[in-house]
């Protein structure tokens, strides 16, 4: 792609004329199928998730150390991130404040220590609660949330009877 034309479907991105950038980019990857630029920029303007992945994937088809190509495609698959091609720079979305029911009662199962254990295992419980929900709001994927979430329970648990043990020995 020529400097000009660069320079040209830069300023269309950024007036948010997104059909005049796809029609230029068109005749761009017509003269050169392989410009990755292009497809790069083409994901910026790309109507669908489907489409801008494709056009991200086209362009490391052609260049596979594309940096803002890959990090693009990357930030396809976390739903909360999004990535500004034009400004290549990364953009966290906001984090929704309400977390769904479901999640409060898969992150707060340790709290049934508060029934077996009293305060003990209510303090203990709570701290599990809190670090699930923590890891709950992260950005790792769901299967080690999953993990984790079950470690920190069993962790709370043990500790929980060590805790009780000790008390136990000591009366």
């Amino acid at each position: 792609m020529k400097k000009e034309e660069l320079q040209e479907v830069i300023a269309l991105v950024r007036d948010k004329q997104d059909e005049q950038a796809r029609d230029l980019l068109v005749e761009i990857l017509k003269k050169d199928e392989k410009d990755d630029t292009a497809w790069v920029w083409m994901a910026s303007v790309a109507e669908t998730p489907t489409l801008r992945r494709e056009c991200l994937e086209e362009a490391l088809k052609h260049n596979p150390r594309n940096k803002v190509a890959l990090k693009a495609l990357e930030n396809m698959e976390e739903p909360e991130t999004a990535v500004v091609v034009g400004q290549r720079q990364s953009v966290r979305a906001a984090q929704p404040d309400k977390i769904p029911v479901i999640a409060h009662v898969l992150c707060g199962w340790p709290l049934i220590l508060v029934a077996m254990g009293g305060m003990i295992g209510g303090a203990l419980g709570g701290l599990a609660y809190g670090i699930n929900i923590t890891l709950y709001k992260s950005n790792i994927p769901v299967i080690l949330k999953i993990i984790l979430n079950i470690v920190v329970g069993i962790a709370a648990i043990v500790l929980w009877l060590i805790i009780g043990t000790w008390v136990q020995s000591q009366f």
